[in-house]
Protein backbone atom coordinates (compact mmCIF):
# COMPACT_ATOMS: atom_id res chain seq x y z
CA UNK A 1 0.00 0.00 0.00
CA UNK A 2 2.06 2.87 1.28
CA UNK A 3 5.63 2.58 -0.35
CA UNK A 4 8.22 5.17 -0.39
CA UNK A 5 8.65 7.31 -4.07
CA UNK A 6 11.72 7.77 -5.13
CA UNK A 7 10.51 11.93 -5.00
CA UNK A 8 11.46 14.59 -2.02
CA UNK A 9 9.18 12.73 -0.42
CA UNK A 10 12.14 9.80 -0.13
CA UNK A 11 14.09 12.31 1.56
CA UNK A 12 11.06 13.91 4.00
CA UNK A 13 10.93 12.31 7.70
CA UNK A 14 7.61 13.43 8.09
CA UNK A 15 5.95 11.79 5.14
CA UNK A 16 7.93 8.72 6.38
CA UNK A 17 7.03 8.88 10.48
CA UNK A 18 3.19 9.07 9.39
CA UNK A 19 3.30 6.52 6.68
CA UNK A 20 5.12 4.35 9.60
CA UNK A 21 2.72 4.99 12.19
CA UNK A 22 0.28 4.22 9.87
CA UNK A 23 1.74 0.73 9.12
CA UNK A 24 2.17 0.10 12.71
CA UNK A 25 -1.96 0.87 13.12
CA UNK A 26 -2.58 -1.58 9.99
CA UNK A 27 -0.68 -4.35 11.77
CA UNK A 28 1.41 -4.08 8.31
CA UNK A 29 5.07 -4.91 9.60
CA UNK A 30 6.91 -4.94 6.11
CA UNK A 31 5.96 -1.53 5.55
CA UNK A 32 5.84 -0.13 9.28
CA UNK A 33 9.98 -1.79 9.13
CA UNK A 34 10.52 0.13 5.61
CA UNK A 35 9.54 3.52 6.50
CA UNK A 36 10.83 3.46 9.91
CA UNK A 37 14.41 2.70 8.46
CA UNK A 38 14.20 5.82 6.31
CA UNK A 39 13.25 7.44 9.65
CA UNK A 40 16.36 6.79 11.37
CA UNK A 41 18.25 7.38 8.38
CA UNK A 42 16.85 10.78 7.88
CA UNK A 43 17.20 11.31 11.78
CA UNK A 44 19.77 9.27 13.28
CA UNK A 45 19.37 10.91 16.79
CA UNK A 46 15.91 10.74 17.09
CA UNK A 47 15.20 8.22 20.54
CA UNK A 48 11.63 8.90 19.12
CA UNK A 49 12.51 7.52 15.79
CA UNK A 50 14.38 4.45 16.79
CA UNK A 51 12.05 3.70 19.58
CA UNK A 52 9.11 3.05 16.51
CA UNK A 53 11.72 0.97 14.65
CA UNK A 54 11.82 -1.32 17.68
CA UNK A 55 8.21 -1.63 17.73
CA UNK A 56 8.33 -2.45 14.23
CA UNK A 57 11.09 -4.97 14.26
CA UNK A 58 8.44 -6.30 17.13
CA UNK A 59 5.51 -6.30 14.63
CA UNK A 60 7.40 -8.29 12.01
CA UNK A 61 9.05 -10.84 14.61
CA UNK A 62 12.43 -9.96 14.67
CA UNK A 63 12.85 -9.15 18.63
CA UNK A 64 16.54 -9.42 17.93
CA UNK A 65 16.43 -6.20 15.92
CA UNK A 66 14.08 -4.99 18.06
CA UNK A 67 16.02 -5.02 21.30
CA UNK A 68 19.01 -3.51 19.44
CA UNK A 69 16.88 -0.48 18.45
CA UNK A 70 15.40 0.31 21.73
CA UNK A 71 18.66 0.38 23.14
CA UNK A 72 20.07 2.60 20.55
CA UNK A 73 16.98 4.48 21.80
CA UNK A 74 17.92 4.92 25.35
CA UNK A 75 21.15 5.91 24.67
CA UNK A 76 20.16 8.19 22.28
CA UNK A 77 18.15 9.21 25.48
CA UNK A 78 18.99 7.74 28.87
CA UNK A 79 16.03 9.48 30.64
CA UNK A 80 13.77 7.04 28.35
CA UNK A 81 12.24 5.05 30.34
CA UNK A 82 10.06 3.77 27.66
CA UNK A 83 12.84 2.51 25.43
CA UNK A 84 14.32 1.39 28.25
CA UNK A 85 11.72 -0.84 29.58
CA UNK A 86 10.99 -2.09 25.86
CA UNK A 87 14.50 -3.21 25.79
CA UNK A 88 14.50 -5.12 28.68
CA UNK A 89 11.35 -6.95 27.90
CA UNK A 90 12.68 -8.13 24.81
CA UNK A 91 16.07 -8.84 25.77
CA UNK A 92 14.42 -11.13 28.68
CA UNK A 93 11.56 -12.47 25.41
CA UNK A 94 15.32 -13.39 23.95
CA UNK A 95 16.38 -15.39 27.37
CA UNK A 96 19.28 -12.78 27.18
CA UNK A 97 19.31 -12.34 31.03
CA UNK A 98 22.71 -11.40 31.75
CA UNK A 99 22.45 -8.29 29.19
CA UNK A 100 19.43 -6.91 31.07
CA UNK A 101 21.21 -7.05 34.45
CA UNK A 102 24.35 -5.12 32.83
CA UNK A 103 21.53 -2.95 31.53
CA UNK A 104 20.13 -2.49 35.05
CA UNK A 105 23.74 -1.94 36.37
CA UNK A 106 24.43 0.21 33.79
CA UNK A 107 21.49 2.42 34.51
CA UNK A 108 21.63 2.62 37.96
CA UNK A 109 25.08 4.50 37.76
CA UNK A 110 23.99 7.36 35.68
CA UNK A 111 23.03 10.32 37.20
CA UNK A 112 20.85 11.84 35.22
CA UNK A 113 19.29 8.64 33.63
CA UNK A 114 15.73 7.02 34.49
CA UNK A 115 13.78 7.85 37.33
CA UNK A 116 13.84 5.65 40.44
CA UNK A 117 10.87 4.11 39.71
CA UNK A 118 10.86 2.93 36.00
CA UNK A 119 14.68 1.05 37.26
CA UNK A 120 12.79 -0.38 40.09
CA UNK A 121 9.98 -2.28 37.99
CA UNK A 122 12.85 -3.06 35.55
CA UNK A 123 14.70 -4.34 37.99
CA UNK A 124 12.30 -6.55 39.53
CA UNK A 125 11.31 -7.61 35.93
CA UNK A 126 14.76 -8.62 35.39
CA UNK A 127 14.97 -10.43 38.95
CA UNK A 128 11.66 -12.14 38.44
CA UNK A 129 12.78 -13.92 35.16
CA UNK A 130 15.97 -15.21 36.63
CA UNK A 131 13.92 -16.88 39.46
CA UNK A 132 11.53 -18.56 37.58
CA UNK A 133 14.57 -19.57 34.92
CA UNK A 134 16.26 -20.89 38.18
CA UNK A 135 18.95 -18.46 38.22
CA UNK A 136 18.64 -16.85 42.34
CA UNK A 137 22.33 -16.68 42.27
CA UNK A 138 21.94 -14.08 39.69
CA UNK A 139 18.95 -12.61 40.99
CA UNK A 140 20.39 -11.85 44.21
CA UNK A 141 23.44 -10.60 42.98
CA UNK A 142 21.44 -7.29 41.14
CA UNK A 143 19.38 -6.84 44.19
CA UNK A 144 22.76 -6.49 46.34
CA UNK A 145 23.89 -4.39 43.59
CA UNK A 146 21.00 -2.65 44.14
CA UNK A 147 20.49 -1.98 48.23
CA UNK A 148 18.82 1.56 48.05
CA UNK A 149 16.51 0.04 45.32
CA UNK A 150 15.72 -2.79 47.11
CA UNK A 151 13.76 -1.40 50.14
CA UNK A 152 12.08 1.44 48.50
CA UNK A 153 9.39 -0.55 46.46
CA UNK A 154 7.06 -3.75 47.81
CA UNK A 155 7.76 -5.66 44.65
CA UNK A 156 11.56 -5.39 45.27
CA UNK A 157 11.26 -6.33 48.80
CA UNK A 158 9.42 -9.27 48.40
CA UNK A 159 11.90 -10.85 45.90
CA UNK A 160 14.54 -10.17 48.71
CA UNK A 161 12.42 -12.15 51.06
CA UNK A 162 12.02 -14.66 48.28
CA UNK A 163 15.50 -15.39 48.01
CA UNK A 164 16.34 -14.56 51.38
CA UNK A 165 13.87 -17.61 51.72
CA UNK A 166 15.70 -19.78 49.00
CA UNK A 167 18.72 -19.62 50.99
CA UNK A 168 17.12 -20.49 54.61
CA UNK A 169 17.95 -17.43 56.31
CA UNK A 170 14.26 -17.00 57.54
CA UNK A 171 14.72 -15.09 60.54
CA UNK A 172 16.00 -11.88 58.00
CA UNK A 173 12.80 -13.03 56.07
CA UNK A 174 10.69 -12.56 58.82
CA UNK A 175 12.58 -8.81 59.44
CA UNK A 176 11.69 -7.58 56.14
CA UNK A 177 7.98 -8.93 55.39
CA UNK A 178 7.42 -7.16 59.02
CA UNK A 179 8.86 -4.12 57.00
CA UNK A 180 7.07 -4.83 54.31
CA UNK A 181 3.63 -4.92 55.99
CA UNK A 182 5.05 -1.34 57.32
CA UNK A 183 5.26 0.00 54.03
CA UNK A 184 2.39 -1.27 52.17
CA UNK A 185 -0.45 -2.00 54.46
CA UNK A 186 -0.94 -5.64 53.94
CA UNK A 187 -1.20 -5.30 50.22
CA UNK A 188 -0.65 -8.29 47.75
CA UNK A 189 3.19 -8.77 48.09
CA UNK A 190 2.89 -9.12 52.07
CA UNK A 191 0.41 -12.12 51.11
CA UNK A 192 2.75 -13.59 48.40
CA UNK A 193 5.67 -13.07 50.81
CA UNK A 194 3.83 -14.34 53.91
CA UNK A 195 3.01 -17.57 51.22
CA UNK A 196 6.38 -18.23 50.71
CA UNK A 197 7.85 -18.58 54.45
CA UNK A 198 4.56 -20.71 54.88
CA UNK A 199 5.50 -23.05 51.72
CA UNK A 200 8.88 -23.44 53.19
CA UNK A 201 7.87 -24.72 56.68
CA UNK A 202 5.57 -26.75 55.16
CA UNK A 203 1.92 -25.53 55.76
CA UNK A 204 1.04 -25.72 52.02
CA UNK A 205 -3.34 -25.18 52.41
CA UNK A 206 -1.76 -21.76 54.56
CA UNK A 207 0.36 -21.08 51.63
CA UNK A 208 -2.24 -21.67 48.59
CA UNK A 209 -4.86 -19.33 51.04
CA UNK A 210 -2.06 -16.04 51.37
CA UNK A 211 -1.52 -16.56 47.45
CA UNK A 212 -5.30 -16.18 46.97
CA UNK A 213 -5.55 -13.41 49.14
CA UNK A 214 -2.90 -11.96 47.08
CA UNK A 215 -4.29 -12.44 43.77
CA UNK A 216 -7.90 -10.89 45.19
CA UNK A 217 -6.15 -7.83 45.58
CA UNK A 218 -3.71 -7.49 42.47
CA UNK A 219 -3.03 -10.39 39.90
CA UNK A 220 0.85 -10.59 40.62
CA UNK A 221 2.25 -12.87 38.24
CA UNK A 222 4.52 -14.22 40.80
CA UNK A 223 2.15 -15.08 43.03
CA UNK A 224 0.36 -17.04 40.30
CA UNK A 225 2.71 -18.66 39.30
CA UNK A 226 3.49 -19.87 42.66
CA UNK A 227 -0.20 -21.21 43.67
CA UNK A 228 -0.10 -22.86 40.07
CA UNK A 229 3.32 -24.37 41.38
CA UNK A 230 1.48 -25.52 44.50
CA UNK A 231 -1.49 -27.04 43.04
CA UNK A 232 0.44 -29.06 41.13
CA UNK A 233 2.50 -30.31 43.81
CA UNK A 234 -0.84 -31.79 45.15
CA UNK A 235 -1.78 -33.21 42.50
CA UNK A 236 -4.88 -30.92 41.71
CA UNK A 237 -4.16 -30.82 37.91
CA UNK A 238 -8.00 -30.02 37.37
CA UNK A 239 -7.65 -26.81 39.26
CA UNK A 240 -4.21 -25.85 38.44
CA UNK A 241 -5.76 -26.54 34.65
CA UNK A 242 -8.95 -23.95 35.49
CA UNK A 243 -6.64 -21.27 37.21
CA UNK A 244 -3.68 -21.02 34.12
CA UNK A 245 -6.63 -21.08 31.36
CA UNK A 246 -8.51 -17.89 33.28
CA UNK A 247 -5.11 -16.19 33.88
CA UNK A 248 -4.23 -16.61 30.15
CA UNK A 249 -7.17 -15.55 28.97
CA UNK A 250 -6.50 -12.02 30.92
CA UNK A 251 -2.81 -12.42 30.37
CA UNK A 252 -2.29 -14.07 26.65
CA UNK A 253 1.45 -13.03 26.74
CA UNK A 254 2.32 -14.39 29.65
CA UNK A 255 5.11 -17.02 28.73
CA UNK A 256 5.58 -18.63 31.73
CA UNK A 257 1.68 -19.45 32.46
CA UNK A 258 1.42 -20.60 28.84
CA UNK A 259 4.47 -22.98 29.40
CA UNK A 260 2.94 -24.67 32.54
CA UNK A 261 -0.65 -24.57 30.31
CA UNK A 262 1.44 -26.13 27.49
CA UNK A 263 2.73 -28.69 30.12
CA UNK A 264 -0.89 -29.58 31.60
CA UNK A 265 -1.99 -29.99 29.01
CA UNK A 266 0.50 -32.51 27.65
CA UNK A 267 0.27 -34.10 30.68
CA UNK A 268 -3.60 -34.94 30.59
CA UNK A 269 -2.92 -36.47 26.92
CA UNK A 270 -4.30 -33.68 25.33
CA UNK A 271 -1.70 -33.55 22.45
CA UNK A 272 -3.19 -30.94 19.65
CA UNK A 273 -3.60 -28.62 22.68
CA UNK A 274 -0.37 -28.94 23.87
CA UNK A 275 0.69 -28.45 20.12
CA UNK A 276 -0.77 -24.99 20.15
CA UNK A 277 0.34 -24.05 23.44
CA UNK A 278 4.13 -25.11 22.63
CA UNK A 279 3.79 -23.54 19.14
CA UNK A 280 1.61 -20.15 20.50
CA UNK A 281 5.18 -19.73 23.38
CA UNK A 282 7.90 -19.84 20.40
CA UNK A 283 6.07 -16.82 19.74
CA UNK A 284 6.75 -15.28 22.95
CA UNK A 285 9.76 -16.64 23.18
CA UNK A 286 11.96 -18.04 20.54
CA UNK A 287 14.67 -20.45 21.13
CA UNK A 288 12.90 -21.91 24.21
CA UNK A 289 14.27 -25.06 24.42
CA UNK A 290 12.47 -26.85 26.79
CA UNK A 291 9.71 -25.52 24.53
CA UNK A 292 11.16 -27.06 21.26
CA UNK A 293 11.78 -30.38 23.22
CA UNK A 294 8.36 -30.69 24.22
CA UNK A 295 7.03 -29.62 20.68
CA UNK A 296 9.49 -32.10 19.02
CA UNK A 297 8.47 -34.98 21.44
CA UNK A 298 4.81 -34.25 21.08
CA UNK A 299 4.77 -33.69 16.92
CA UNK A 300 6.86 -37.08 15.90
CA UNK A 301 4.36 -39.57 15.91
CA UNK A 302 2.11 -37.57 13.42
CA UNK A 303 4.41 -35.02 11.81
CA UNK A 304 7.92 -36.24 11.46
CA UNK A 305 9.19 -33.75 8.60
CA UNK A 306 7.98 -30.81 11.03
CA UNK A 307 9.54 -32.33 14.38
CA UNK A 308 12.52 -32.41 12.44
CA UNK A 309 12.56 -29.05 11.58
CA UNK A 310 12.17 -28.40 14.57
CA UNK A 311 14.74 -30.36 15.93
CA UNK A 312 17.47 -28.63 13.61
CA UNK A 313 16.41 -25.25 14.62
CA UNK A 314 17.04 -26.06 18.39
CA UNK A 315 20.25 -27.99 17.57
CA UNK A 316 21.49 -24.70 15.98
CA UNK A 317 20.61 -23.17 19.26
CA UNK A 318 21.87 -25.60 21.64
CA UNK A 319 24.36 -28.35 20.14
CA UNK A 320 25.49 -28.79 23.02
CA UNK A 321 22.88 -30.16 24.34
CA UNK A 322 22.83 -34.42 24.83
CA UNK A 323 18.48 -33.99 24.59
CA UNK A 324 18.34 -31.89 21.66
CA UNK A 325 21.02 -33.97 19.60
CA UNK A 326 19.41 -37.37 20.62
CA UNK A 327 15.51 -36.09 19.25
CA UNK A 328 17.74 -34.58 15.67
CA UNK A 329 19.13 -37.91 15.27
CA UNK A 330 16.69 -39.99 16.24
CA UNK A 331 14.36 -37.74 13.58
CA UNK A 332 16.96 -38.00 10.91
CA UNK A 333 16.68 -41.66 11.53
CA UNK A 334 13.01 -41.50 11.57
CA UNK A 335 12.71 -39.30 8.46
CA UNK A 336 15.62 -41.58 6.44
CA UNK A 337 17.36 -38.40 5.70
CA UNK A 338 21.31 -39.33 6.34
CA UNK A 339 21.66 -41.80 9.30
CA UNK A 340 25.47 -41.25 9.26
CA UNK A 341 24.29 -38.52 11.06
CA UNK A 342 22.03 -39.69 13.10
CA UNK A 343 24.58 -41.76 14.14
CA UNK A 344 26.99 -39.29 14.64
CA UNK A 345 24.40 -37.00 17.23
CA UNK A 346 23.25 -40.12 18.57
CA UNK A 347 26.78 -41.39 19.25
CA UNK A 348 27.61 -37.78 20.71
CA UNK A 349 24.37 -37.70 22.95
CA UNK A 350 24.97 -41.02 24.35
CA UNK A 351 28.44 -39.76 25.35
CA UNK A 352 27.06 -36.95 27.32
CA UNK A 353 24.21 -39.19 29.21
CA UNK A 354 25.32 -42.50 29.17
CA UNK A 355 21.98 -43.59 31.38
CA UNK A 356 19.43 -42.12 29.01
CA UNK A 357 17.85 -45.23 27.65
CA UNK A 358 15.90 -43.42 24.81
CA UNK A 359 19.23 -42.40 23.30
CA UNK A 360 20.97 -45.34 23.63
CA UNK A 361 17.60 -47.42 21.58
CA UNK A 362 17.67 -45.32 19.23
CA UNK A 363 21.55 -45.15 18.68
CA UNK A 364 21.31 -48.86 18.29
CA UNK A 365 18.62 -48.47 15.68
CA UNK A 366 20.83 -45.90 13.71
CA UNK A 367 23.98 -48.64 14.22
CA UNK A 368 21.01 -51.34 12.16
CA UNK A 369 20.48 -48.44 9.85
CA UNK A 370 24.16 -48.39 8.71
CA UNK A 371 24.30 -52.38 9.18
CA UNK A 372 26.75 -52.24 11.91
CA UNK A 373 25.11 -55.32 13.66
CA UNK A 374 27.30 -56.17 16.35
CA UNK A 375 27.86 -52.29 17.72
CA UNK A 376 23.47 -52.56 17.70
CA UNK A 377 23.74 -55.66 19.45
CA UNK A 378 26.11 -54.16 22.27
CA UNK A 379 23.72 -51.32 22.89
CA UNK A 380 20.54 -53.72 22.84
CA UNK A 381 22.16 -56.11 25.84
CA UNK A 382 22.77 -53.12 28.11
CA UNK A 383 19.15 -52.03 28.01
CA UNK A 384 17.80 -55.25 27.94
CA UNK A 385 19.95 -55.78 31.20
CA UNK A 386 18.79 -52.81 32.95
CA UNK A 387 16.09 -53.66 35.52
CA UNK A 388 12.87 -52.33 35.05
CA UNK A 389 14.62 -49.99 32.30
CA UNK A 390 11.50 -48.49 29.91
CA UNK A 391 13.14 -50.13 26.60
CA UNK A 392 13.77 -53.09 28.01
CA UNK A 393 10.76 -55.04 25.93
CA UNK A 394 11.60 -53.15 23.37
CA UNK A 395 15.35 -53.91 23.30
CA UNK A 396 14.91 -57.99 23.90
CA UNK A 397 11.99 -57.93 20.62
CA UNK A 398 14.41 -56.61 18.84
CA UNK A 399 17.28 -59.01 19.97
CA UNK A 400 15.17 -61.76 19.54
CA UNK A 401 14.86 -60.51 15.58
CA UNK A 402 18.16 -60.60 15.39
CA UNK A 403 18.19 -64.01 16.56
CA UNK A 404 20.30 -62.79 19.80
CA UNK A 405 19.69 -63.84 23.56
CA UNK A 406 22.12 -62.96 26.52
CA UNK A 407 21.77 -67.22 26.63
CA UNK A 408 23.05 -67.91 23.41
CA UNK A 409 26.35 -67.34 22.10
CA UNK A 410 26.93 -63.71 20.67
Amino acid sequence: WLVPLETHEERNADYHLIAAQVALKLADANSAVIHCKQLTQLQPNSAAHQQLLGDAYLLQNEPLSAASAYERAWQIEPANGLAFTAMIQTQLRLQKHAMAQRAILRASKQPTGLDAQTLASAAATVAETQLEAGQSAEAEQLLEQLPKLTLTTPRLLALRIELLIASNAAAEAERLLSLLRQIEQEGPYSHFAQARLLQQRGRQAEAIAELQQSLARVPLPRAHLALLDLLLERNAYTEAEAQATAWQHQHPDDASNLQRLARLSQHNGNSEQAIAQYQALLKLQPGQIDAMANLIRLLEPSDPALALGYAKQAYLLKPGSAEISGLYGWLLLRTRQSPDQAQRLLLSAHQSQTDDSEILYHLAQAELALERKAEAIKHLRVLAERENDPYREQAGALLDSLAWRPSQPN
